[in-house]
């Protein structure tokens, strides 16, 4: 909670209208704790404060669970660089490989 505060109050109140910033916060926990997060996320989005144009909070899915379209929806957008002609045939290898669940990865990395 007071993360979501502190970047409404200080970055959500000094944005212009044309400007966007992101901002994110990675939780790290049992898989058993994640519908308690997703709840304190549901709760907060519905609070007006968090309801400006200028900032909004949402929930993103658990790195334990990505399918192939996931990952084909993010090889095949802006961020990243990947060979169209891989696009296609990278996203079930990587899960077969992975079995979906990325939270090992995402540990290593941090």
């Amino acid at each position: 909670m007071s993360w979501v505060s502190f970047c409404h109050a200080a970055i959500a109140a000094h944005c212009s209208e044309k400007l966007r910033i992101l901002s994110y916060l990675g939780i790290h926990d049992r898989p058993e704790n994640f519908p308690k997060i997703a709840r304190t996320v549901e709760r907060l989005r519905a609070e007006e404060r968090f309801r400006e144009a200028c900032f909004r909070l949402e929930l993103v899915e658990r790195l334990d669970d990505i399918r192939p379209s996931d990952l084909a929806d993010y090889l095949d957008g802006d961020y990243s660089s990947c060979p169209t002609d891989l696009s296609v045939s990278l996203p079930e290898l990587i899960v077969a490989h992975t079995g979906g669940d990325f939270a090992p990865v995402s540990l290593q990395s941090s």
